[in-house]
């Protein structure tokens, strides 16, 4: 067996000729009737068109629905004919689907499970109808050919937008690494491409900027503008911090895209309602904040500490508390707050307000630091606006910042 043919089966005048001349013009090896007890009848008039016709009828058998306008039971019983015929030894690509005769119900049940198996085409006889009745008239037919995939991949098209603009990459990933199994990419290019834009922002979103860079240079100009501008933007701010992170100088490593990156990845987790992964993201740009200052202003590293560039009365307490085994003073987040404040830094102004501490001890009290206590939204978001503050003094261009960082929504 090779072409499987389902056909749905209604009752009344014409309908046999509609069936016959599909048959007819598809060549299937193997038919299966959908029919109900009523229009089982109408099976044997097919066959004896097909003979005026001088065309045979295939091998075939019939199906029964018990109820003609059950959508569902149609569904599950075209579902069965598919699965059926793919066991006798058709390709998916090999079956199609007439739906054109039967209640609309059946018409209904039989598309829906061509598209969602998905067969390799469906078939709808139009033509000329007649007033009274609605049925095509005889002579006037004409054949229409659809791919179900196309309508399959447009289905989950939008359902892996949707994970997109939820910041679910990975599995929009997966879904469309799914779909393409089933409907080449020639069907609806536009899988392919969302597949590789979806990768390049996991990778991004993974903080794995270099990777991320090499997964936004596999999409061209024209395919990222279909989609959105933003994505061309995106892709210069990602090569921006890649190329930063590639570089031996700390300075540049540590750089002003590198800090707003993170305050926008923080704000995703706050959209998600990962409070707990947010206030951690926070607390490290808290940190990061103090240690961009301290290198790019003062050339102090807080991962070795020159104390020739420290105030002399704090050699002692850092020497004491911070240094390591191999005789580096790495210093952490609140002593690297006491510096600033000893250079009169405006930033240590936000950090010593009692709120932003009891939003920073949040995080320490949490099972993710070295507690058990919960996170709430209200935590994060008056870290998240205190935090904000301090990098709209490092940098005063913030909101155009924020805006080139600023992940694309899909979802027209």
């Amino acid at each position: 067996m090779k072409r499987g043919m389902i056909v749905t089966v209604g009752v009344g005048r014409g309908v046999e000729h509609a069936i016959a001349l599909s048959i007819r013009n598809q060549r299937p090896d193997y038919v299966i009737f959908i029919a109900t007890n009523e229009s089982r009848k109408t099976v044997d008039a097919v066959e004896k068109e097909l003979k005026e016709m001088n065309t045979s009828i295939p091998a075939h058998h019939v199906e029964k629905v018990s109820d003609e306008n059950n959508v569902y039971e149609v569904y599950s019983v075209v579902k069965g004919a598919v699965k059926w015929l793919v066991e006798q030894g058709s390709h998916l690509s090999d079956i199609v689907v007439d739906y054109t005769s039967g209640t609309k119900p059946m018409s209904a049940g039989a598309l829906f499970s061509a598209i969602m198996t998905p067969c390799g085409s469906i078939v709808y006889v139009s033509g000329e109808r007649d007033k009274p009745t609605g049925r095509v008239i005889s002579g006037t037919e004409r054949i229409l050919v659809e791919q179900p995939n196309r309508l399959l991949a447009e289905r989950y098209l939008n359902e892996a937008i949707r994970l997109f603009d939820s910041y679910q990459f990975m599995a929009a990933s997966q879904l469309l690494r799914n779909i393409l199994r089933q409907v080449p990419s020639s069907v609806e290019p536009r899988l392919d491409t969302l597949h590789r834009i979806c990768e390049a922002y996991h990778k991004w979103d993974s903080f794995n900027h270099i990777e991320a860079r090499a997964a936004f240079d596999r999409l061209n100009r024209h395919e990222m503008e279909e989609w959105s501008p933003q994505i061309s933007i995106n892709k210069g701010w990602v090569n921006i911090i890649a190329n930063a992170l590639e570089s031996s100088d700390p300075r540049k490593r540590l750089c002003r895209e590198l800090l707003v990156d993170l305050w926008m990845n923080a704000d995703r987790r706050l959209e998600e309602g990962r409070f707990i992964d947010a206030l951690a993201r926070l607390y490290r740009l808290t940190e990061l904040i103090a240690q961009y200052r301290l290198l790019h202003n003062y050339d102090i590293d807080t991962s070795n500490v020159d104390l020739n560039k420290i105030p002399q009365d704090m050699h002692e307490t850092l020497t004491s508390k911070y240094r390591d085994d191999e005789g580096k003073i790495r210093i952490p987040l609140h002593a690297s707050y006491q510096i600033l404040e000893r250079f009169k830094e405006p930033i240590v102004e936000v950090f010593r307000r009692e709120s932003m501490r009891d939003s920073l001890a949040r995080r320490n009290e949490s099972i993710a630091a070295h507690g058990l206590a919960p996170v709430s939204a209200e935590h994060v978001r008056n870290l998240k606006e205190e935090v904000r503050e301090m990098l709209e003094i490092v940098m005063p261009d913030l909101s155009e910042m924020l805006r080139r960082a600023r992940f694309p929504r899909l979802m027209s």
